[in-house]
């Protein structure tokens, strides 16, 4: 029987060709599209899965009153376990740069690294990667004992045997790392990528900041926990923030409040980190994907309907010769799910051919066969049942007609035309709502690469400036080497050092401020940016001042004065005198206007349980353009700037980095003449080889950074464009459809009216009428939910384009034109 219903099925399908490949075709690139967005799905919602028992660890992060931060002071892993049994283990993890090579100085087995972890032992319980070589219980136990992963171990050993070998770490002769074991290369699945591993010991004695390594203010690193079998991972989230109070001063734990981040929710969810928070890209994407099938089904049961008048005399045939009406339903319905069954052969076969395109555009490496056999179960079910839901409306239709009624001639023509009219303008109201969403995502997107930031970028080169400023090779002499050989070159006209690259590093690090002597608030909690700057860095960007000036060199106590200062066993520096720039946003904050603020004094410091970490204190010299420092996403913040030369100390200060020479910053930013930027990049990397030999040369234009900053979105734009596009294909496949019906049924008028006198584009304009009635209600009920839709996306902006009614009118005129083509 059931070969029989195949054979009546595939008979079917023969006889109508035409409607068969459009429904076929539209169905195709459904399924294509959901099988791309179910990979790129899949892929985002599998991360950290692989660990053994994922479903219990955590990752304490916090939340601050700009949104929220990834990483936590070291103390936070030192009293957890005391104050939570249910605390299995905790491990604290650093993520660092460094120049690593091998100890006998092998040239070709130098690199610089990016991903280099430092741990606590107890990493390897928390996490499950695994060892390839090596014990895990002591891998991992000794102050500079080094995990390298396979790719690592490989490429500082090549075929030798790693471990027992050794490594230098940023030319540190005096600390030898020894490779201890050889670990798995982290799956792409993980959110913790890295190349090498070292002992949390050996970040202390590394960076010798031991007011650093057991504090809560300094968040450098991140904690994990992992939670005892059983417990309550809510009720502990709950108590974080009385943690904080009982261990922090309460006007810093009312800042940073603890919470808990699941593991496996850390790539859909961290949204203050590159590359993370993609939990609304992945609902939107996965709600195209099915609805863009939505459509697809949307054109089987328009066509299937449309077609009844035709097969009505078939179906009373069929009647009268004795077929029940399940039998007819279930011809019907076996042609839905052959034209399903093909259309899902043909559509996976487009996956396969589009999955390079897709795999460009969304920044992927997805294959066919990264889908689990969960996900191809899924994808055949939701076909099969998109099949009989297609198929399940006109069968039953089909199957209800009255032998004696059809073949007198009466009731061929099937019902449903209301329905064929709500489910076009069902098609069109997505299309159109699609459209318009691609519209305003990439006029969004035009905006914030070509907005004006408040700064010239043109011809700035930013250098990464690793080992510039190291402290251990006489402070700031290599800097000001690279500077010296760069003054010489003619094709550079300036050269500053400042924490980050304006328009792209935003985060400058929050400090408590307090105004001529007084807190600025009763609790003393508000906080502002401080960056530090070389002097020349407003000249190099052509920054505006409104009042004052910039710091300069000419002025010899805009540096201030040093002093140190002892808390218990600890050391550290308080800076005063030092020359301060508030920009506007800053002046503003503090209660004063540009000219006010002139000789103000401001002190900016850290301070955590008593102790003050860092201190710096000055008078305003200078109020500064507001200018974009950090991504359009946010506003412009209070910052406030000095300068990045530190003033002269006593020898004690001196020896222990507080004094003399240079703040370490991350960028020195290289404003070339008009010319051969070539050259001039050539004449930069050779002043770096000059100052800093043992370090590779690292640079990039800053308007390139700057573009690269929205590539997130490009890429989401993309994607949602290209599914738009679908859309508007498979909605005007069913259309086209429908509207050959209509000519073909509508054929004798037709002629009758050619015969008196009707013009071609009269009988077109005829046919057309009603399809662009129903364009037209899709674009008013469209419009509404797109608005709203799009300023919902809009809003993670501080600036975005204003939402005119020209962007929605353009996507239905657009939608319209295709459809009556």
């Amino acid at each position: 029987m059931l070969v029989h219903y195949f054979k009546v099925a595939l008979r079917g399908l023969r006889r109508g060709k035409g409607f068969a490949f459009l429904n076929v075709a539209g169905l195709a690139l459904g399924i294509a599209c959901c099988t791309l967005i179910g990979l790129h799905v899949q892929d985002e919602l599998r991360f950290d899965r692989f660990h053994v028992d994922a479903e219990r660890i955590y990752r304490v992060a916090q939340t601050t009153p700009d949104g929220g931060s990834p990483l936590t002071g070291p103390g936070f892993a030192l009293l957890l376990p005391a104050d939570y049994p249910a605390i299995e283990t905790v491990a604290r993890v650093v993520k660092a740069d460094a120049l690593v090579g091998r100890a006998d100085g092998a040239a070709d087995r130098r690199f610089q690294e990016t991903g280099v972890l430092y741990a606590d032992p107890a990493f390897l319980d928390v996490f499950t990667f695994p060892l390839v070589r090596g014990d895990a219980k002591t891998a991992l136990a000794e102050p500079f004992s080094l995990l390298l992963t396979e790719t690592a171990a490989r490429r500082y050993f090549g075929a030798a045997e790693a471990i027992g070998g050794t490594l230098v770490f940023n030319n540190r002769a005096d600390q030898p790392y020894r490779v201890t074991g050889v670990l798995a290369d982290p799956p792409a699945g993980s959110h913790l990528q890295f190349g090498l591993v070292s002992n949390w010991a050996s970040l202390a004695a590394a960076w010798n900041f031991p007011e650093a390594i057991n504090s809560f203010y300094w968040p450098f690193g991140s904690t994990y926990v992992r939670l005892r079998e059983g417990a309550d991972a809510a009720a502990l989230d709950a108590s974080l923030p009385a943690f904080a109070r009982r261990h922090r001063e309460p006007e810093v734990a009312a800042q940073f409040t603890p919470h808990l981040e699941p593991l496996t929710e850390i790539r859909l969810n961290a949204a203050y980190e590159e590359g993370t928070g993609t939990l609304p890209a992945v609902r939107i994407f996965g709600a195209i994907a099915l609805t863009v099938l939505a459509l697809a089904c949307v054109n089987f049961m328009n066509l299937a309907t449309a077609r009844g008048g035709q097969r009505a005399r078939e179906v009373g045939i069929r009647k009268s010769f004795g077929a029940r009406r399940g039998q007819v339903a279930a011809q019907f319905l076996g042609e839905s799910l052959v034209t399903s069954a093909l259309a899902l052969g043909v559509g996976v076969g487009l996956a396969a051919l589009a999955l390079p395109l897709f795999n460009d555009v969304a920044g992927k490496a997805l294959t066919l066969g990264s889908g689990r056999p969960a996900f191809w179960f899924a994808l055949v079910a939701l076909v099969g049942a998109a099949g009989l839901v297609a198929g399940g409306y006109p069968a039953l239709v089909l199957s209800r007609f009255r032998p004696a009624r059809v073949l007198a001639g009466g009731g061929s023509a099937v019902g449903g035309g209301g329905l064929r009219r709500a489910l076009v303008v069902f098609q069109f109201a997505v299309s159109i709502a699609l459209l318009a969403g691609t519209a305003v995502a990439y006029r969004q997107i035009a905006f914030l690469r070509g907005a004006n930031l408040g700064f010239a970028s043109e011809q700035v080169v930013a250098v990464k400036a690793d080992g510039l400023f190291e402290t251990s090779s006489g402070g700031g002499a290599r800097y000001d080497v690279f500077k010296a050989r760069l003054a010489a070159s003619p094709r550079v006209a300036a050269v500053a050092a400042s924490d980050g690259r304006p328009g792209v590093d935003g985060e400058a690090g929050g400090y408590l401020y307090e105004k001529d002597g007084q807190p600025a608030a009763a609790e003393g909690t508000q906080e502002m940016d401080l960056d530090f700057v070389d002097y020349g860095f407003f000249d190099l960007l052509g920054l505006g001042f409104v009042a004052g000036r910039a710091p300069s060199p000419a002025f010899a106590s805009d540096a201030g004065r040093a002093e140190g200062v002892q808390y218990g066993e600890m050391n550290t520096a308080r800076y005063t005198d030092r020359a301060l720039v508030l920009n506007e946003a800053a002046a503003r904050t503090l209660g004063w206007t540009p000219d006010e603020a002139l000789g103000r004094h401001v002190r900016y410091f850290i301070r955590e349980n008593g102790v003050v970490y860092q201190d710096y204190a000055g008078a305003v010299v200078g109020v500064v353009r507001d200018f974009h420092a950090g991504p359009l996403r946010e506003p412009i913040a209070p910052r406030a700037y000095t300068p990045a030369a530190m003033p002269a100390g006593p020898p004690e200060l001196v020896a222990q980095g507080f004094a003399g020479g240079y703040r370490g910053v991350g960028t020195v930013l290289v404003k070339l003449r008009a010319g051969d930027a070539r050259a001039a990049l050539g004449d930069i990397e050779r002043a770096w080889d000059a100052a800093v030999p043992e370090r590779p040369f690292a640079a990039t234009f800053l308007d390139a950074d700057l573009g690269a900053l929205y590539d997130r979105e490009v890429r989401q734009g993309r994607i949602v464009g290209a599914f738009a596009a679908l859309a508007v294909v498979i909605a005007c496949l069913g259309l086209f459809g429908l509207a050959a019906f209509a000519a073909e049924r509508r054929r004798k008028e037709i002629g009758v009216r050619r015969v008196l006198g009707a013009s071609a584009a009269s009988i077109v304009a005829l046919l057309s009428r009603e399809f662009v009635r129903l364009v037209l209600v899709a674009f008013v009920l469209a419009t509404p939910l797109a608005y709203l839709g799009v300023r919902r996306w809009l809003d993670d902006f501080a600036y975005r384009v204003p939402l005119g009614p020209g962007l929605f009118f353009g996507a239905g005129a657009l939608a319209l034109a295709v459809a009556l083509v």
